[in-house]
Protein backbone atom coordinates (compact mmCIF):
# COMPACT_ATOMS: atom_id res chain seq x y z
CA UNK A 1 0.00 0.00 0.00
CA UNK A 2 1.67 3.62 -0.99
CA UNK A 3 1.54 6.55 1.55
CA UNK A 4 -0.85 8.56 -1.03
CA UNK A 5 -3.74 5.74 -0.24
CA UNK A 6 -3.61 5.82 3.66
CA UNK A 7 -3.61 9.50 3.52
CA UNK A 8 -6.35 9.34 1.25
CA UNK A 9 -8.43 7.37 4.12
CA UNK A 10 -7.03 9.44 7.04
CA UNK A 11 -8.31 12.24 5.05
CA UNK A 12 -11.58 10.90 4.52
CA UNK A 13 -12.00 10.03 8.35
CA UNK A 14 -10.89 13.58 9.77
CA UNK A 15 -13.39 14.95 7.14
CA UNK A 16 -16.10 12.48 7.96
CA UNK A 17 -16.67 11.21 4.24
CA UNK A 18 -17.51 7.69 4.02
CA UNK A 19 -16.39 7.66 0.45
CA UNK A 20 -12.68 6.76 -1.26
CA UNK A 21 -11.04 6.98 -4.44
CA UNK A 22 -9.00 3.98 -4.35
CA UNK A 23 -7.70 1.72 -7.17
CA UNK A 24 -5.40 -0.62 -4.71
CA UNK A 25 -7.66 -3.91 -3.95
CA UNK A 26 -5.67 -4.46 -0.24
CA UNK A 27 -6.02 -0.52 0.16
CA UNK A 28 -9.72 -1.26 -0.69
CA UNK A 29 -9.87 -3.85 1.85
CA UNK A 30 -8.11 -1.79 4.66
CA UNK A 31 -10.89 1.18 3.52
CA UNK A 32 -13.60 -1.07 4.65
CA UNK A 33 -12.14 -2.24 7.58
CA UNK A 34 -12.29 1.60 8.61
CA UNK A 35 -15.82 1.84 7.53
CA UNK A 36 -15.25 3.72 4.63
CA UNK A 37 -16.93 3.02 0.95
CA UNK A 38 -14.50 2.26 -1.60
CA UNK A 39 -14.28 3.12 -5.24
CA UNK A 40 -11.97 3.02 -8.08
CA UNK A 41 -11.38 5.26 -11.09
CA UNK A 42 -13.36 2.51 -13.37
CA UNK A 43 -16.60 3.12 -10.87
CA UNK A 44 -16.27 6.56 -11.49
CA UNK A 45 -16.09 6.64 -14.75
CA UNK A 46 -19.36 4.33 -14.48
CA UNK A 47 -20.93 6.68 -12.71
CA UNK A 48 -20.13 9.59 -14.88
CA UNK A 49 -21.91 7.64 -17.72
CA UNK A 50 -24.95 6.76 -15.54
CA UNK A 51 -25.26 10.73 -14.90
CA UNK A 52 -24.87 11.70 -18.24
CA UNK A 53 -21.30 13.70 -17.79
CA UNK A 54 -19.66 11.39 -20.51
CA UNK A 55 -21.35 9.63 -23.25
CA UNK A 56 -18.85 6.90 -23.82
CA UNK A 57 -17.61 5.02 -21.07
CA UNK A 58 -16.40 2.50 -23.96
CA UNK A 59 -14.06 5.14 -25.01
CA UNK A 60 -12.70 5.68 -21.65
CA UNK A 61 -12.34 2.23 -20.97
CA UNK A 62 -10.26 1.78 -24.36
CA UNK A 63 -8.35 4.93 -23.53
CA UNK A 64 -7.07 4.11 -20.35
CA UNK A 65 -6.21 0.47 -21.72
CA UNK A 66 -3.94 2.32 -24.06
CA UNK A 67 -1.81 4.46 -21.35
CA UNK A 68 -1.49 0.90 -19.82
CA UNK A 69 -4.26 0.92 -17.10
CA UNK A 70 -4.89 -2.80 -16.40
CA UNK A 71 -8.77 -3.49 -16.45
CA UNK A 72 -9.43 -7.42 -16.79
CA UNK A 73 -11.24 -8.17 -19.56
CA UNK A 74 -14.15 -10.00 -17.50
CA UNK A 75 -14.71 -6.43 -15.57
CA UNK A 76 -14.45 -4.45 -18.98
CA UNK A 77 -17.09 -6.47 -20.32
CA UNK A 78 -19.27 -6.56 -17.64
CA UNK A 79 -19.22 -2.51 -17.03
CA UNK A 80 -20.02 -2.01 -20.33
CA UNK A 81 -22.86 -4.64 -20.28
CA UNK A 82 -24.36 -2.78 -16.84
CA UNK A 83 -24.38 0.55 -18.95
CA UNK A 84 -25.54 -0.32 -22.00
CA UNK A 85 -23.11 0.17 -24.11
CA UNK A 86 -22.73 -3.78 -25.33
CA UNK A 87 -24.77 -6.86 -25.21
CA UNK A 88 -24.72 -9.22 -22.98
CA UNK A 89 -23.65 -12.69 -24.77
Amino acid sequence: MHRGELEVMAGAKELNTPYVLIDDKAARVLAEAMILYPTGLIGLLRLAKLTGKIESLKDCLDRLIENNHRISKRLYKEILIEVDEILAD
